[in-house]
């Protein structure tokens, strides 16, 4: 009696979650912001397989961390997500819709001046995957304006290697 029982109790378990396993494979949010969250718990943890949707999905609401987050992900050459053509897409984009706001008053502007830096270097190499020639002196203004702007550090370490190689810079570099 106890066995049957228990057996009944088991199938019944397996019935309810059987619409949970079902759709295992696709995740919905319930907004931008949730698949914010989500996302950005998954990169903190290195899983960018699980981020990667869900940041997607963030991105289609313009949020601006999943934005930045997903172009990291596709610009990390030791991952295996690397798409340089996207993450090119997506600092382009950040630089288009955030690069005039506030340094000094906006939270965001570190991120902004990281994402100047990052298309300073696609534009200084070229991408040939979506056929972006180089071009030095663009690259340089990107890292100029990262430099002074946004104060991006890295961007000041760039532009001063390419004054240690005589890279341009001096005639390159606008004046103040």
């Amino acid at each position: 009696m106890r066995t049957s029982r228990l057996l009944a109790i088991l199938l019944g378990a397996c019935w309810l979650l059987l619409p949970l396993t079902a759709g295992a494979g696709t995740v919905t949010f319930t907004s931008g912001k949730d698949a914010l969250l989500q996302g950005m718990g998954a990169f903190k943890g290195g899983y960018y397989e699980q981020a990667i949707p869900a940041l997607e999905r963030a991105a289609e609401d313009n949020e601006f961390l999943a934005l930045y987050y997903l172009a990291r992900i596709y610009s990390d050459n030791t991952g295996s997500f690397t798409n340089h053509g996207k993450a090119y897409a997506l600092f382009q984009k950040i630089v288009d819709e955030y690069a005039d706001l506030d340094p000094d008053e906006d939270s965001r502007a570190p991120l902004v001046g990281k994402s100047l830096t990052a298309l300073a270097g696609y534009v200084r190499n070229g991408l040939a995957e979506i056929g972006l020639k180089p071009d030095l002196s663009r690259s340089i203004e990107y890292l100029h304006n990262a430099s002074v702007i946004f104060n991006d550090e890295d961007a000041q370490f760039e532009l001063a290697k390419l004054q240690l190689t005589g890279e341009g810079v001096e005639e390159n570099v606008p004046k103040a």
